[in-house]
């Protein structure tokens, strides 16, 4: 029976979303696993995000409602983590939706490796259309140095908390770093670290809305200079672990220096950072394009560095970012 398998906790952090939150939180509530708690955590909404969060509630018994001063999305995940009563945790943004059996299929590959992790496939999708969820049997069992250095690559294992699940006892002693953007590569580092294996199934489970206006696709500003901080707390963490982290990390800071540099509008009070950024590239370039694991397309990004700036935006602009 489902009552029998244990409670599973989806944190659920809500701002200004109210024309997605009610798809969002029905993929959640017609999950194939029933048994789960939605933790619902409004952070300042300032549209009928609450009103609908009360409805939703008022309707189902597993959904409970916290709301908060506005701080930002770590906070808010943190608040959620507090309330979490579940034996697993499973992170879920307000504009995303989950494939009908993402939670399940999540468990199973929990049990089958006998993991404190499990991580699937992400299916990105545009605003205004449903995502076609992909179903593979294909899975595999990482360890910790592969799992980071994967993550490190941005190949299989994206560098979101959601699409995957979590043991909540790893998640004890972890918290999103407040105040900062990119937090989950900080989190999904703190997490690597807890564990020794990390099972990865090629199902996608999780719709990654892409929209104008969400966190992660505005305009630049300086807060986008935090990729920057990460990348340089994560080399700190990883540069002389191994030979293979070295090579991960370093190919994982040119893809940040470049995104930063690519995106800057060149305002003279980021003149310093866009410096370390292309100083980085420079002496990093050589080892990332000999670098077999590094992705094709940002080592297109290196090889056209020399054209005007402009010309190089364009091109990455055509071939839909590379990184």
């Amino acid at each position: 029976m489902m009552s029998e398998q244990p409670l599973i906790s989806v944190i659920v952090p809500v701002y200004n979303v109210e024309k997605y939150l009610r798809s969002c939180v029905e993929s959640i509530l017609e999950q194939t696993y029933k048994n789960i708690e939605v933790i619902l955590v409004n952070d300042g909404s300032t549209d009928k995000s609450k009103a609908i969060c009360l409805e939703l509630a008022e309707k189902d018994k597993r959904i409970s409602y916290y709301e908060k001063v506005n701080s930002g999305l770590s906070d808010t995940r943190n608040v959620g983590l507090e309330k979490a009563t579940g034996d697993y945790i499973l992170f879920v943004d307000s504009d995303d939706l989950l494939s009908f059996n993402a939670i399940e299929s999540l468990y199973k590959l929990c049990k089958k490796y006998n993991a404190d992790i499990a991580v699937e496939s992400i299916c990105h999708f545009t605003d205004g259309k449903r995502p076609d969820f992909k179903g593979s049997t294909k899975d595999k069992l990482l360890n910790r140095e592969e799992a980071i250095c994967d993550f490190l690559y941005q190949k299989e294992i994206s560098t979101s908390a959601c699409g995957k699940l979590y043991s909540a006892s790893i998640l004890s002693g972890i918290r999103f770093k407040s105040g900062i953007l990119y937090e989950d590569n900080l989190f999904l580092s703190d997490v690597f670290e807890c564990v020794d294996k990390v099972p990865y199934s090629k199902q996608e489970c999780y719709g990654y809305r892409h929209r104008a206006n969400s966190i992660t696709t505005k305009l630049f500003s300086e807060k986008d200079l935090d990729i920057i901080d990460i990348g340089k707390e994560l080399l700190r963490r990883y540069e002389y672990k191994s030979k293979e982290l070295s090579l991960a990390v370093h190919t994982y800071q040119v893809t940040n220096c470049l995104r930063v540099y690519l995106t800057e509008p060149g305002d003279e009070r980021f003149k310093n950072d866009i410096n370390y950024c292309r100083e980085y590239i420079e002496l990093h370039k050589k080892e990332t394009l000999k670098n077999s694991k590094a992705r094709n397309k940002l080592k297109i990004a290196l090889l056209i560095m020399r054209l005007p700036r402009k010309m190089v935006i364009r091109v990455r602009q055509l071939n839909k970012r590379w990184n």
